[in-house]
């Protein structure tokens, strides 16, 4: 992974876990037998990981909450319809108003 700005992770992140469960599915390769490796353009640094099983179970876990809590935001899941726009809270809070990409849809 090509990192242009922050500085390399100590932990694999969860992109990089994401890589090696794409690795696991696509080619068969085992966990030990993939080698995860971050490298930083700016700084010229390489971290290289070496992915886990369970590291793989906590990423799976992860991504299927993160699509159970957006599914609980539709009203409808098959036809990914949202629920009524009045139960979604608004920020009130304007330093993160300010950096928001989806300020059309919004009516401040």
């Amino acid at each position: 992974d090509w990192k242009t700005g922050r500085a390399t992770s100590k932990n694999i992140s969860l992109q990089l876990s994401c890589y090696a469960m794409y690795a696991q599915d696509k080619w068969g390769v085992k966990p030990e037998n993939i080698r995860l490796v971050e490298y930083n353009l700016l700084s010229d640094q390489k971290a290289e990981f070496i992915i886990t099983e369970d590291e793989i179970k906590n990423t799976t876990s992860y991504i299927k909450g993160s699509v159970a809590d957006m599914r609980s935001l539709l009203r409808d899941v098959d036809n990914n319809v949202p629920k009524d726009e009045k139960i979604f809270k608004k920020i009130e809070d304007e330093r993160i108003r300010d950096r928001c990409n989806f300020k059309k849809v919004c009516h401040l």
